[in-house]
């Protein structure tokens, strides 16, 4: 069952505002993040902590001695990375948010969490310009929220994370939300006719 009246208004606007939700590409971007897990990614501690992925996309190393990590527009050097903390040419550095503030066997640590209910993440250079942005939806656990592929201005869920490498291709742009019964459910004495409701962009199949 498929309903398409307001469909083709819907769906173009909708990957406009996926694509606008972070800045342009330069270098260094903020690639994917997880802000609930349990089994993705383990700590040296054993914990599994809320993490994000940075992106190196050029052919260069890039020092990030010094840049901001913030989830607070107004203080983008909330939190700050080690001296000598650099980012290899096409490669991923991941950032734990854990709240713990500490850096032990290259093993980065942030000084605040994400929030599983969604807010905004911030990169800044060290003279606290903004390089990279993104706002995160609210997440479930296991699902973490990325770049359709490393680099690219389109973030999408996907139940797959990757943190430390390549964004898994298979990945859903929104949660579809559930479906309206036009009955409650319980035991019924005579025959009844059973409506099922979803919104003009989601299918039933």
């Amino acid at each position: 069952m498929k309903q398409t009246g307001i469909k083709q208004l819907v769906f173009p606007l909708y990957w406009w505002i996926l694509s606008w939700g972070s800045c342009p590409v330069f270098a260094q971007v903020i690639n994917e993040v997880q802000s609930t897990q349990y089994k993705t990614l383990q700590s040296a501690d054993r914990q599994y902590y809320d993490w994000i992925e940075i992106y190196n996309p050029t052919g260069r190393d890039i020092d990030l001695s010094g840049y901001g990590l913030s989830d607070s527009q107004k203080k983008p050097h909330k939190w700050t990375f080690p001296v000598e903390t650099s980012i290899e040419a096409q490669g991923y550095l991941i950032v734990y948010a854990s709240g713990l503030d500490t850096n032990i066997n290259d093993e980065i640590h942030s000084n605040f969490k994400l929030a599983s209910a969604g807010e905004s993440l911030y990169l800044s250079n060290a003279k606290a310009n903004l390089i990279d942005m993104v706002h995160i939806p609210a997440l479930e656990a296991e699902i973490s929220w990325q770049r359709s592929t490393d680099g690219a201005t389109v973030w999408a869920m996907s139940h797959k994370a990757t943190p430390g490498a390549s964004n898994h291709p298979s990945y859903a742009t929104t949660k579809a939300e559930a479906p309206t019964f036009s009955h409650k459910g319980g035991f019924y004495t005579s025959a009844e006719q059973l409506k099922l409701e979803i919104t003009a962009e989601n299918e039933v199949r």
